[in-house]
């Protein structure tokens, strides 16, 4: 990066003068205000409390003497004299719902002043108001002199700001900016490496979801072309025992005599000078003679208009299969980061091919499995992947590779005396009927689909198979060639994944998505096995009033207490969630033995245990409504949902009433 100072773009003392006038604007302005504000809304919130607190003293009264507007007045007289919390006394109005002063304070404050009022309740009857007024003289001279003087501090300050050295400032904000243009390009350098990151990403999970090579080859141009610009790209692979170059793919410009499937000598190539070395190589020639002598069989393709050449072999299994090629119009267009990605996307198509080349090996050996069972086995063992044939009508292993054998935990005896539903998870067994049945039929050539095996030590592994029937001409086939790909670490970082998306980051219990998404598959379990559910809807009662009066952090103690109690009172078995806000939601997996008073009993008593250890400005509280689940008589989790919902709302008022 350029390290010569930047130059301010603004003249140095006109910031200097915004600044200093803001800052005394601050002093002169905001200071006050926020004295002003802060001293009202604390003379308003005391005078709130204590009207309310004088009209409960006021209402014990009138339930005791209905008739204390004629016989009591004395008496109101005085708990209205009585002095304010800070031992001072202000003006206090008692009036009847008709609007009569019943009593009233000798003091009337000097404006200006706040208010507060309360209404008197009988029985719940209105049946007057209580009225209380504060002077706020007091802060409002305070706020004038604080003005005065934060003016004077305010024009101090800016006159600083004038004097400051000019040159300083313009140190400062050329550092400013320097810093800031580091800042930006280290953000973009993050940024187009996770660019990066996600494009290969997607080149690998493109190049695994299928085994036709030409597939691959279309869609990875694709991906490739948004990391690396190119006006051609081609891949050539290496015939050694002929000493050819075969070109299996281009992409973009086309080039006479560099078509697919056209066939180059290997010696004196480009291929050869990559496979020699073993790694990428940058050419950017300038004029035809750069390239005669070492390179002529490129003057062709510079003569079609191509500048910029960029190669990376193909390594698989540690030899040397082809090379990637990237052509470019534009001189100098490739670099050595370009050269990297380029050596790291090589390594996945390698890997592709190499695997197209094994199954389409293994699809042309069909016909001959049967009488070629040695050369099978042969072909099989050096697979990277789980190969085995089984009987179509037992699921029989009949044969069976190294790779399988290893992938499942058991020898080769073991699996031949054994049946793919053997090894096969209980709950995996039915998802592979219909497409079997399509293979059997004829209607599909091969099916692919991910299930789980289960190892002899009780392990579960993530499989993704491929199925082939081995036809022989005018037979209906009777055995499947399997190729069997281990996904279990796929399956642990896509679990992960899912697991954080459904977690309430507050309490770590499942939020509304992973609760619904864990809910709606017991139910279809609860409807197979015929066995009753329980959801438990719950609301943490005050909690808006928590959050307000003590605050938000307070609040979320509060809802943390509550995961504690609810963890204590459920079984470990069934799935706890906060749905949002104070709602939580229990789905018990077996209610076949759930008592529900039992239930009730044991949560509060959790919720007692809890109020009595905790020393806190209130108690914590817990509404709750639980709605059984029927298989016999099913409803969706929406209504289900619903029925607990409204139980405990029927609580709450309940609550509210007493």
């Amino acid at each position: 990066m350029d390290s010569r100072p930047l130059q301010s773009k603004a003249p140095a003392t006109r910031i200097m003068k915004l600044l200093g006038a803001l800052a005394a604007c601050i002093f002169a302005i905001a200071i006050p205000f926020w004295y002003y504000m802060l001293s009202v809304s604390e003379i308003r919130d005391s005078l709130t409390i204590e009207t309310a607190f004088v009209a409960k003293s006021v209402e014990k009264i009138i339930q005791t003497r209905p008739d204390m507007w004629e016989f009591e007045s004395e008496r109101l007289q005085e708990i209205i004299s009585q002095t304010t919390f800070e031992g001072k006394l202000h003006e206090r109005v008692i009036r009847t719902a008709a609007g009569t002063v019943v009593a009233k304070t000798d003091i009337a404050s000097r404006r200006p002043v706040v208010s507060a009022s309360a209404a008197l309740f009988d029985s719940g009857r209105p049946v007057g108001s209580l009225e209380g007024r504060h002077s706020i003289r007091t802060p409002v001279v305070f706020t004038v002199l604080l003005g005065i003087f934060s003016s004077f501090l305010g024009a101090l300050i800016y006159f600083i700001f004038l004097t400051y050295p000019i040159k300083k400032l313009d140190s400062a904000l050329a550092d400013l900016r320097r810093a800031e243009e580091e800042q930006r390009r280290s953000r973009e350098i993050a940024e187009r490496l996770a660019e990066e990151t996600a494009v290969i990403a997607d080149i690998g999970r493109l190049i695994g979801s299928t085994l036709d090579i030409d597939e691959v080859y279309e869609r990875f141009a694709a991906e490739a072309r948004k990391l690396i610009p190119f006006d051609r790209l081609h891949v050539d692979l290496n015939n050694h025992n002929q000493n050819t170059i075969t070109i299996a793919y281009s992409f973009g410009l086309t080039v006479p005599g560099r078509r697919p499937g056209d066939s180059l000598p290997l010696q004196g190539s480009v291929n050869e000078a990559i496979e020699r070395t073993r790694t990428g190589m940058l050419l950017h020639p300038t004029n035809v003679d750069e390239l005669t002598g070492q390179y002529s069989k490129l003057v062709s393709t510079f003569q079609g208009g191509i500048r910029s050449f960029m190669g990376v072999p193909l390594i698989s299994r540690d030899e040397v299969i082809g090379a990637l090629h990237f052509r470019s119009k534009k001189p100098n267009a490739y670099t050595e980061q370009d050269l990297w990605l380029a050596e790291r996307i090589g390594t996945q198509i390698a890997g592709a091919i190499a695997n197209a080349q094994m199954f389409t090996g293994l699809k042309r050996t069909e016909n001959s499995l049967r009488e070629s069972e040695g050369r099978f086995r042969a072909l099989v063992e050096q697979a990277a992947v789980g190969v085995a044939e089984i009987e179509m009508s037992t699921g029989q292993f009949i044969t069976v590779n190294r790779r399988l054998c290893e992938l499942v935990g058991r020898t080769e005896e073991e699996m031949l005396a054994t049946t793919f539903h053997a090894i096969t998870h209980p709950e995996d067994l039915h998802l592979h009927e219909e497409k079997i049945a399509l293979l059997l039929a004829g209607k599909i050539d091969h099916t692919s689909l991910e299930k789980r095996y289960l190892r002899k030590d009780g392990e579960i592994v993530w499989v993704n198979i491929t199925v082939s029937p081995l036809r022989k001409p005018g037979e209906k086939p009777e055995c499947n060639m399997i190729v069997v790909e281990d996904i279990t670490e796929r399956k642990r970082m896509e679990a992960e994944m899912r697991e954080m998306s459904l977690r309430d980051q507050l309490t770590d219990l499942y939020n509304r998505r992973g609760f619904i998404t864990l809910a709606e598959q017991q139910l279809k379990a609860a409807n197979r096995a015929q066995r009753p559910l329980q959801l438990t809807f719950i609301d943490c009662d005050r909690l808006k009033w928590i959050n307000d009066t003590l605050g938000h952090k307070e609040g979320d103690k509060a809802l943390i207490d509550t995961t504690h109690i609810l963890r204590q009172t459920f079984r470990e078995s069934d799935i706890i969630a906060r749905l949002g806000g104070d709602e939580f939601a229990v789905l018990s997996i077996d209610a076949v033995d759930m008592n529900q008073e039992d239930f009730s009993r044991r949560l509060q008593q959790h919720i007692d245990t809890y109020n009595a250890k905790e020393s806190r400005p209130y108690k914590l509280s817990l509404s709750w409504g639980t709605a059984v689940y029927n298989p016999e008589s099913p409803i969706s989790l929406d209504q289900l949902i619903s029925a607990a919902d409204e139980l405990m709302y029927a609580q709450k008022k309940t609550k509210s009433n007493q």
